[in-house]
């Protein structure tokens, strides 16, 4: 199940929100990824650019034929055995809500359709700045974990 709340996460949260930031596979119900490892400059701050640079690297990581577009059999590579069934619904789901083509899968401009990712980058931006800060990164990783009881890990 955690795989597949990963890959959930990535895709239908648009990929280029922080929630894929979150959402790893790592441990129960996401949220364990070090600030260090997501602020790739090492200037104490996430971007929008950074969190777009992991967007594309995600992507290209699940596109395993190199297509450029996303199968739902992709998605579901990175999806444990028990969880496939379940996951393949809401994969499945998702695929048919954001495939504007008709094709059956999904390219990462399907995937970044929409505002929510710029909506929650700016709400977790608290001070307005256009970079979210460690500090800012972990009052939303509390609020996060406090609404869905999750342990405090890194990964």
């Amino acid at each position: 199940m955690n795989r597949m709340i990963a890959i959930a996460a990535v895709f239908v949260a648009g990929v280029t929100s922080l929630q894929p930031v979150f959402a790893q596979p790592n441990g129960p119900k996401g949220m364990h990824l070090d600030f260090a490892k997501l602020d790739t400059n090492g200037d104490g701050f996430l971007t929008m650019e950074e969190i777009i640079a992991r967007k594309s690297a995600r992507f290209s990581a699940a596109d395993t034929n190199g297509d450029g577009l996303l199968s739902e059999a992709e998605i579901l590579a990175h999806v444990g055995p028990k969880a496939r069934e379940k996951a393949a619904e809401r994969v499945r789901h998702m695929i048919g809500k954001r495939d504007r083509d008709g094709d059956g899968m999904l390219s990462i401009a399907e995937i970044g359709k929409g505002k929510a990712p710029k909506r929650l980058f700016a709400r977790l931006d608290s001070d307005g700045d256009g970079a979210i800060s460690k500090e800012e990164f972990e009052t939303a990783r509390a609020k996060w974990r406090s609404q869905h009881g999750t342990e405090q890990k890194t990964e």
